[in-house]
């Protein structure tokens, strides 16, 4: 069986002539939710529908530009890891950890410095953790939220309100309209496609595109409150799991299904970019901005872990300057896209940026890079919160989890010892173990080498921390959430247990590692 829209010749010759920009456009398409592993490049095969590719147009992209196989993620949700690609900072650096921080004025973000340098910029986003509340609309001449009840007239099919929203049309057609009115100058334009988060409803965008991916269920879950189904896993800490295999099977052909969707509506600006006459001279740049869990380490969804399922994304680039069909297995961070574009587009670097820029390694520069750090608040029913932290290189993972007391009015943070190894650190050798199932044991040699990188990586950032310049706390706070944005955070699953969203109105940071 076969949709229609697979095959609608997307990556046609170019159909007008119009002048070539004096620079280079950019357009970067970040996918909410979205694993590295599920995407056709990183050889992801439908399940039950192989002869089904499930995101060919962003492969096509990739297949035509540079791949980087070791990309990770600043974090595990959605707000503090965009803002980790928009300024070149993780989310130590930049400091929108919670809910109750914007991005320090002192900062500037990538859409600022294309927008100083006569670029035409715009933002069109539909996932709420993006609200210009956040500082996200700094240096944008347009930025806004495509699912505003303006956007919604004249498409039934959308719907509002406490149910799910589909998204990528309204997305896409910001983005198509922005071209079409933007020809002549050079662009950033920044698009963010929100579908492929959770809940996986596919047949809520188009209709039979769940039996497409998975064509001989017969089982009874159909993807809406996964989440929070009690029949996927009890409902109250300490988790356990309760739905099937065949059924979890299912969840994830969903999940694709939906990956498939948002691929399409990414195609069709594409196609726009080739009508236009612009793809020649544009940077495309794809990232995805964390994963989501389906049981590997025993929980789902995402914004409460680190492991490799959450924290690994899709990452490529493609454009003028660019290897075309390269792949690389250095270790790559969120936050180096943000310095990279601006190098590929003759930009000044941003001043603050703790990320670097890619297009010497894509040269072939082969100096050592630094690891990826990430961390996450994570809020629990029996205690306020804890912090987690991750640290990755090329080959080694090292994970640990702080707990937080007070005492006499200050907080103190105490290292989570697992009991299996009376460790602090879990340190996993991704060469044997790529899905971080087996710690090594403290005494081996692998396990003291990766927590001394890790102590190398980490004081490196706290010493560039150090030397930043900051604001005062109060010119650092967002604007509350109205009981609007509150309900909608809660529908998407970040009120329940571990995901609360009520994480600490302050950020204190982590120890520095102590050596083995």
């Amino acid at each position: 069986m076969r949709l229609r829209f697979l095959f609608s010749g997307l990556f046609l010759s170019l159909a007008s002539c119009s002048p070539t920009p004096p620079g280079p456009n950019v357009v970067l398409i970040s996918v909410d939710s979205l694993r590295q592993d599920h995407l056709g490049l990183y050889g992801r095969v439908a399940e039950f529908a192989p002869d089904i590719p499930v995101s060919p147009f962003v492969d096509a992209v990739g297949d035509a530009g540079a791949v980087f196989d070791c990309a990770w993620s600043s974090t595990s949700w959605t707000l503090p890891s965009h803002m980790a690609l928009m300024t070149g900072m993780s989310d130590r650096w930049h400091g929108v950890e919670t809910d109750h921080f914007a991005l320090d004025p002192l900062r500037k973000t990538m859409a600022e410095a294309f927008q100083e340098e006569g670029y035409q910029t715009a933002g069109f986003y539909s996932g709420p953790y993006l609200d210009s509340r956040y500082g996200f609309s700094r240096g944008f001449q347009e930025y806004r939220y495509t699912v505003s009840a303006e956007s919604l007239v004249g498409l039934p099919e959308v719907r509002t309100g406490s149910e799910a929203v589909i998204s990528s049309p309204t997305v896409a057609d910001a983005g198509i309209q922005f071209l079409e009115e933007h020809q002549e100058n050079p662009f950033f334009l920044f698009l963010h496609f929100f579908d492929a988060h959770f809940d996986y409803v596919p047949d809520e965008a188009q209709p039979g595109l769940a039996k497409v991916f998975d064509p001989n269920y017969a089982g009874d879950y159909d993807g809406h409150g996964w989440y929070t189904d009690p029949q996927v896993r009890s409902p109250k800490p300490p988790y356990s799991r309760r739905i099937g295999e065949r059924d979890l099977a299912h969840i994830r052909a969903l999940y694709d299904a939906e990956i498939h969707w948002v691929d399409i509506h990414i195609g069709r600006v594409l196609q726009k970019l080739e009508d236009l006459g612009l793809r020649e001279n544009t940077i495309l740049a794809f990232v995805g901005d964390h994963g989501d869990e389906f049981f590997e380490h025993d929980s789902i969804g995402h914004s409460t872990t680190l492991y490799s399922e959450v924290a690994k994304i899709p990452f490529y680039l493609q454009g003028p300057g660019i290897p075309s069909g390269k792949r690389f297995s250095e270790v790559v961070r969120i936050y180096d896209m943000a310095p990279t574009l601006l190098d590929y587009a003759g930009l000044s670097p941003l001043a603050d940026a703790e990320g670097i820029s890619l297009q010497p390694l894509m040269k072939g520069k082969t100096d050592p890079r630094p690891g990826a750090l990430s961390r996450v608040y994570v809020a629990h029913e029996d205690k306020p919160f804890n912090l987690r932290d991750a640290w990755r290189d090329a080959r080694f993972t090292v994970l640990r989890v702080m707990t937080p007391t007070f005492e006499n009015g200050f907080l103190e943070l105490s290292a989570y010892v697992y009991p299996p190894i009376q460790s602090p650190y879990l340190v996993f050798d991704r060469q044997t173990d790529p899905g971080e199932h087996q710690p090594l044991a403290p005494q081996d040699p692998r396990f003291q080498e990766a927590v001394q990188r890790f102590s190398r990586d980490f004081r490196v950032s706290e010493a560039g921390y150090a030397k930043l310049l900051h604001s005062a706390p109060e010119d650092c706070y967002a604007d509350a959430l109205s009981s609007g944005q509150s309900a909608a955070l809660a529908e998407l699953g970040y009120v329940q247990g571990e995901d609360s969203v009520e994480r600490p109105p302050f950020l204190p940071s982590f120890p520095t590692p102590a050596l083995p």
